[in-house]
């Protein structure tokens, strides 16, 4: 039982620490992956498209503090745009539970 709990808990910190190594650039911003899909999911929630985006996302308060340097670039929709097409196209196939030996699948 105990041999078990400890393999979970290692395979568990382990793709934690394979989600943070995965990186996302834009220009010369550089953000996890995992970051990068919370802002992904924030930009969903409130429907953030086209050339309004930056500016509601920056005024939105639950945008992470790593992007706000986003807000100051004169292309901010553009960047936060290209973001949330690379975080769609680095699905995890873990997180998508295409590979049956993914812990939580």
């Amino acid at each position: 039982m105990k041999s078990i709990l400890l393999t979970t808990i290692l395979i568990l910190l382990m793709w934690g620490s394979v989600t943070q190594a995965i990186k996302i650039q834009v220009g010369k911003f550089t953000y996890s992956l995992e970051s990068v899909n919370n802002l992904k999911k924030l930009m969903e929630e409130d429907g953030n498209d086209g050339a309004q985006v930056a500016h509601k996302l920056c005024d939105d308060h639950r945008l992470p503090e790593e992007f706000y340097p986003v807000c100051q670039e004169v292309d901010a929709p553009e960047i936060f745009i290209k973001l949330a097409v690379e975080a769609a196209n680095n699905v995890d196939e873990c997180e998508i539970c295409a590979n049956p030996a993914c812990p939580g699948c």
